[in-house]
Order: structure tokens, then sequence, then C-alpha cells
């Protein structure tokens, strides 16, 4: 054959090549276009097609990916792959492989129907099909785990039964090791295949594991411990009629909601449960819990909407917030935390006119059952007045604060928090008495929550002495006809003058409190 007709072959080839690769699947950085792709979008069904569309877009050049893996499967499985890539979060979409994404969908959907004990449909897709625990690397983990775990199932025949099997064969395989200061979580497979791993990736595992064969499973953990240093982590299983704890290296403790308490003691400040990307707070299963009212105001008004706190603990010298709480206060600027027993940090902040930060820091210590309600007042320009302890030798008692209140509701059962944090942080300046006007035991209960042990209460039952007497001698009846509750008087112990005098309904009566004190105050500085 002649050079001249072997070149001209060479050159049509080449001309075929080009032509077949234009015919082809879009490749390299290509984006998707609904318009030049819109077959892709007909895979979906009607409801989610448009849905399909953005989550494809989302993507980028890594579109092909996810839609190959949709194009593979049918009926069931296409339309649970295409829920999977539409509730990917953005990194997941441009790393996902089509045969990572395949193998999750095929063999969850294996565990379904091929597993001796039931799948609940509604625990399904959140608890098994996911394929994503934590923040562990995307991994194509299923088959390998069926491959050493299915025939446990097989064997044992019910969930409850299985988790126990594979919770012992996890506690011989692997070993805890100490979390590097950098780096990523490790994936199950190399979690399982290595022998060790911190306490998150152990757990990862043994979801992943309960995953592979048809168990719904989450993980679990206390993100930070109270006065002990780091975190827990175990998982969750659903054994058919309620969730139970799985500890991965204590086959022994299943099922047992006291064993991390036990190993703990004292320090579970909050329990989250995780699968894939949905938080779960369930503390009060594991520890007896006390709760946080946390209530904003500004200028007078609630602070609806604020997000500027955080309730951390103090874990071993260092301030951990506790995230999981998703601390943002409502409309009326009120936020409220279930927490186990032991002490907790809050801190708000706000910023002046000028910019500046203002941060302030209250801390409380839960028993179990017990309420704690702390007020802040994040007004614009809200700085302490400082003084020093030899100032403040000067003036112990200077001033007598006389508050009578009820808490049948408003306007008391909202303001006094507000109140006892000024009265708390000026303790040593003043000489404070609350009179309960009221019969509720309940409710004087609930005001000692709020006001302190060591508050001075008196309980006013008989309505008749429902006054107060002014600096003239007049008697001002309160309640019902009289004046509205709460009622605060501030008296200067020399001179007896009042420099206060407030009733009803003051949300900022916070400001008025800390400005009068310390205005009066920085007066006796000056003599």
């Amino acid at each position: 054959m002649s050079g001249t007709t072997t070149g001209a072959i060479t050159s049509a080839l080449l001309l075929l090549f080009v032509m077949c690769g234009d015919a082809a699947e879009p490749t390299g950085n290509a984006l998707f276009d609904a318009a030049a792709h819109g077959e892709v979008l007909l895979l979906a069904p009607r409801a989610s097609r448009d849905e399909f569309g953005r989550s494809l877009a989302d993507a980028g050049s890594n579109w092909t990916e996810l839609a190959n893996a949709v194009r593979e499967l049918e009926g069931e499985e296409r339309e649970a792959c295409i829920r999977l890539v539409n509730g990917m979060p953005h990194l997941d979409r441009l790393e996902m492989t089509e045969e990572t994404l395949l193998e999750h969908v095929e063999y969850a959907y294996r565990a379904r129907t091929e597993m001796p004990y039931a799948v609940p449909d509604a625990m399904y897709e959140p608890y098994i099909l996911t394929y994503r625990v934590e923040e562990e690397p995307v991994d194509a983990w299923r088959a390998e785990l069926w491959e050493r775990f299915a025939p446990v199932a097989q064997s044992e025949r019910t969930a409850e039964a299985t988790a126990r099997a594979i919770n012992r064969d996890l506690a011989a395989a692997v070993s805890e090791r100490e979390k590097e200061l950098f780096g990523p979580r490790q994936s199950p497979l190399l979690t399982l295949r290595s022998g060790r791993g911190t306490d998150a990736e152990i757990s990862i595992l043994a979801a992943a594991a309960m995953k592979a064969v048809g168990i719904p499973s989450r993980q679990a953990g206390v993100p930070a411990l109270g006065s002990e240093e780091g975190a827990a982590s175990w998982i969750e299983v659903f054994t058919g009629e309620q969730w139970v704890p799985l500890y991965p290296l204590e086959p022994d403790a299943f099922a047992d909601f006291s064993f991390t308490e036990k190993e703990h003691w004292r320090n579970v400040t909050l329990v989250v449960t995780r699968s894939a990307f949905e938080e779960l707070l369930v503390t009060e299963n594991y520890t007896e819990v006390g709760t946080v009212e946390l209530s904003f105001v500004s200028g007078g008004k609630p602070a609806a909407a604020f997000e500027h706190f955080s309730i951390s603990v103090l874990n071993r010298g260092a301030l951990v917030p506790l995230d999981a709480l998703d601390a943002v206060a409502d409309d009326n600027g009120q936020f409220t935390a279930t927490l186990g027993n032991g002490r907790y940090i809050i801190q708000a902040g706000t910023r002046d006119e000028s910019g500046n930060p203002f941060v302030m820091m209250r801390h409380i210590s839960l028993t179990p059952g017990s309420t704690k309600r702390l007020a802040f007042d994040i007004s614009p320009g809200g700085h302490e007045f400082s003084i020093t302890r030899e100032e403040l030798a000067r003036f112990e008692d200077a001033l007598a604060v006389w508050i009578a209140f009820d808490l049948e509701g408003e306007p008391s059962r909202r303001m006094l928090p507000l109140i006892a944090s000024v009265l708390d942080r000026r303790s040593k300046v003043l000489d404070v008495t609350f009179a309960y006007m009221g019969v509720n035991p309940d409710n004087a209960d609930d005001a000692r929550e709020a006001l302190g042990q060591t508050a001075v209460i008196k309980t006013v039952r008989d309505r008749k002495e429902w006054y107060y007497v002014d600096e003239l001698g007049e008697h001002h009846a309160i309640g019902e006809s009289g004046v509205e509750l709460p009622v605060i008087r501030i008296y200067a112990r020399r001179g007896g003058e009042v420099i206060l005098h407030s009733e009803g309904y003051d949300l900022n009566i916070e400001r008025r409190l800390s400005r009068v004190i310390d205005d009066h105050l920085q007066e006796l500085l000056d003599q």
C-alpha cells in the first residue's frame, strides 16, 4: 500500500473519530444546559424535574457522572437515585462518581429487599439509602461491608440480633487511636482495613455497617463534655420498636442509655444524633436535664431573631460552644435549651454605634429538673460600670432595693430575669428584698430559680398587705385596682431618698436599673 493511500485512510479514520466524539456524551468541563440536555431531565418524575435540573447545574462539569448513574437505573432505584442527587450538598455533587453512586443505590436496595427483617418505609431513605454518616470522605463502602456482614444478618434473622453480632465483630476488629491535630475523617473502609480509628471514625464505620445490612442507624454523641476534655461518640440503631444506643467498642453496653453518663460522670452536656444531613437533640434520653431560658431585649423591645450568642462548656480550660443547639432567638427574643447537669457559660455580643464590640458573659449551674432564666439587654452602648474591690468595700449595701412581683403572667414573668441579671452583677452594693405577691407555691419556686437560691424572697399572701409606702408615709395598693406589678423601688442608704420608682411593664428595665445604680455609685466615688 502506497504512502499516499495510507495517509488518506489515516485522515479518514481521524475524521470519523472526531465525528463520533462530537456525537458522544459531553466530557471535560462541559456544563449542564437544560435546553441542550433536556432528555436527561425526562428521566426524573415531573414533580422533581426542575429540582433535578438545578442539582445537575450545581454539579459543574461533574454532572455527567450523576446523570450517567441515573441512566443506568430503573424504577424505584432510579427515583431514589434522583432524590439522593437532589439532596446532596454542593461539594458532594462536584466529587461523586457514577460508580460510587450506583453502588450506594443498588446495595441499599438489596439491603431493603434481601434481609430477613423489614425496613420501615419511612426510615429507608434517611437512615439506609443515604451514603454519608458525618463528615467522612464520600466512598463506595457498601459492597465490601455487605460481603462481610450480610451473612451475619441472614444467620441472626432479626435486626436487634444482627446489630449485637456486628457490634461484637467490630469490637474485636478495631481499636481506638487518638485524634490527630490535623487531617480529615477517614473513610469507613480505611478504619476497617487498618483496624484503627478515632472514637468518631469507629462510630462512622459502625453506622455504615448497619446501613449496609438494612438496619436504620445514625451517629450519636456528646460534642463537648463538661469539665472533662474532649467529646464522646457512638451510634443509635432502630431495632424495629425504638432507637437504642450501640457503643462500637463496648458490645455489653448495647441499649444501655446510662452507659455514657457512667463513663463521663456529670459531663454529658448535650447529646446529638446525626444521619446524613439531619441533626436531632436527644439529651434527655441519656442524662437528667435542666432547662436554660434566655431572653434578649434591645431598646426596650424583644430582640427578635437575635443570633449573636452561644452556650458553651468550659472543656479543660477552653470554652467550647455547643453549636448543635442552633442558637437563634424566636420572634419574642427568647431561646430555650435542654442540657445535662453541669456548668455553662452564656455569651452574648453586640456593637455600639461606633462599631465597638460589647460582650456579656454569664455563668450558670444546672441541676436535674432545674430551670435557669437569664436576660440580656443588647441595646447599643450597654457597657458596664466598673468599680475596684477597694471602692466596692466602701459602698457595701449603699442601696436598698425593694421589688414586688407576681408570676401569673406578663409583665413580671418576663421582667424578673432582666431585673435579676442587673442586681446579681452589683450584689455587693445592694441590699435587695423581693416580695412575691401571690399564693401559688409553684410560682414561688419559679421565682427562686430565676433569682438564685440566696435571694431574699418574702411571700405576701394576704391581699390586704399588697401595698407599698412612699416617702411621705402614704400607702399605695398594688395589683387588681392598684398599681401594676412589678413595682421596683431603690433607696439610697445615705439620705434615704428614692432614686428609682418603676411600675408595670418596662422591657428596658435592665438598662434603667444599670444607669440609676451606676450613676449613684459614680456620685459616691466623686465625693
